[in-house]
């Protein structure tokens, strides 16, 4: 499917048809991550955007705690 880049405001746009966004999974409102890889443009979507205290506290452990530092 072609598309065509478009000046939106002071940015430049490509609509993505509902047909390619539903087979990707994304919907209006989602967060993605976007990459220029190679000459390519890259849009991935981003399962979970917002992690709580909690989630990010269990990712520590003994090997990738480091020591306190003195400001």
């Amino acid at each position: 499917m072609r598309g065509k880049i478009q000046q939106w405001g002071r940015s430049l746009v490509v609509r993505i048809p509902e047909s390619i966004l539903n087979e990707a999974g994304l919907e209006a409102g989602g967060v993605v991550v976007i990459q220029a890889l190679n000459g390519q443009i890259h849009i991935v979507p981003v399962q979970d955007d917002l992690c709580d205290l909690d989630t990010l506290l269990s990712g520590v452990t003994s090997d990738n705690l480091h020591d306190e530092i003195e400001l």
